[in-house]
């Protein structure tokens, strides 16, 4: 009797470790199935951002939040079995609710962060630039500011100005946002050797001049970048300044006086500005080129001035339309003046 008790008794024993191994075993496949399978079948892609200093507990309730986890208990655990808590990266991703949280996971700890799409257009001062990057959430515009003007900065990338204005080339990138010194410094740096890459690409394909060379370049590719709306007229107007400057007349160049005047400018450029002494910018009243660039140019407008047109134009009015009247002398000049900018203007008032 004894012996068939201790019998009965093991076979309950083994039956309960088979059902406990069984059950385990099956905890084990289910929780491996949720591991790896999508999250939600119908995915969507989600902007999610980690914050500096929160702990692991705290994003993974605010993936819960956001509607990205359905059920937190699996990932919360398996973020601490493999220690992937003190891993996760601050900074923005772009979540697919398609993903495995498995692969979430991973994607926390080394996946790219995500990448705001910025257009620079061409011909904006530098203070738009920054600006833009401060409205797009990329930067600071203080930390902007003070990277641009930094003699050490500009020392490094071969700039000989005060300032990186002319080199911050106008083009479609991709940043992540950040509000640090130093993410500053990277976005700075991006453009200036996006600038780099273009000339030694485009302009000067054996040899670079020397740095003061190129700045004077840049300077008139400026003015000419800030005239021409169009390519085929940038070769005509970089001659036309390049004749004046020949000449020893003034560039009387709208922009570089506009440029002087600053972020204060309103729009409306008046004749006492074209008077105007105190602005170091005012070719009317000055000589040669302006002190800097008055923006940073396009790879175009830079071969336009290493690549003029030849000609004896000294003189271009605007046409209204984006293209440009040509003259040799001032008296067809003031002709020219007459017939696209003044006359449409009293048409317009007299109706």
């Amino acid at each position: 009797m004894r012996e068939k008790l201790k019998h009965t008794l093991y076979s309950l024993i083994l039956l309960w470790l088979f059902i406990c191994l069984v059950f385990v075993v099956g905890i084990y496949y289910y929780a491996k199935y949720l591991w790896n399978c999508p999250i939600d079948e119908n995915g969507i892609h989600v902007v999610f951002k980690v914050k500096k200093g929160e702990t692991f507990k705290d994003v993974v309730n605010r993936l819960k939040k956001k509607g990205i986890l359905k059920d937190t208990k699996l990932f919360y655990l398996m973020g601490r079995l493999t220690k992937a808590e003190n891993k996760i990266r601050s900074g923005e991703f772009l979540i697919n609710t398609r993903w495995s949280q498995k692969r979430l996971l991973q994607y926390l700890i080394s996946g790219p962060p995500y990448l705001h799409k910025v257009t620079i257009p061409p011909g904006e001062p530098w203070w738009s630039v920054g600006k833009l990057f401060e409205k797009k959430g990329i930067l600071k515009f203080s930390d902007f500011k003070k990277v641009i003007f930094d003699r050490e900065f500009l020392d490094k990338n071969n700039i000989p100005g005060p300032c990186a204005e002319g080199y911050l080339y106008p083009n479609t990138y991709f940043f992540e946002k950040g509000v640090s010194k130093q993410h500053a410094r990277e976005v700075v740096e991006k453009m200036v050797d996006e600038f780099w890459r273009q000339v030694k690409k485009h302009v000067w394909k054996k040899f670079l001049p020397e740095s003061h060379e190129i700045y004077k370049i840049v300077i008139l590719a400026s003015l000419v970048e800030k005239e021409a709306m169009y390519d085929f007229e940038k070769p005509i107007i970089a001659g036309v300044f390049l004749n004046r400057l020949k000449r020893n007349m003034r560039l009387q160049c709208d922009p570089t006086v506009i440029y002087g005047l600053g972020p204060e400018f309103m729009g409306n450029l008046r004749k006492k500005d074209l008077r105007e002494k105190d602005n170091p910018y005012n070719t009317y009243q000055y000589k040669g080129l302006p002190p800097t660039p008055i923006c940073s140019p396009t790879v175009s407008s830079i071969l336009a001035v290493v690549h003029p047109a030849k000609h004896s134009y000294l003189y271009f009015v605007s046409k209204g339309d984006g293209t440009h009247k040509f003259s040799t002398t001032l008296k067809e000049h003031n002709k020219a003046v007459y017939k696209y900018q003044i006359a449409p203007h009293r048409k317009n008032v007299d109706k």
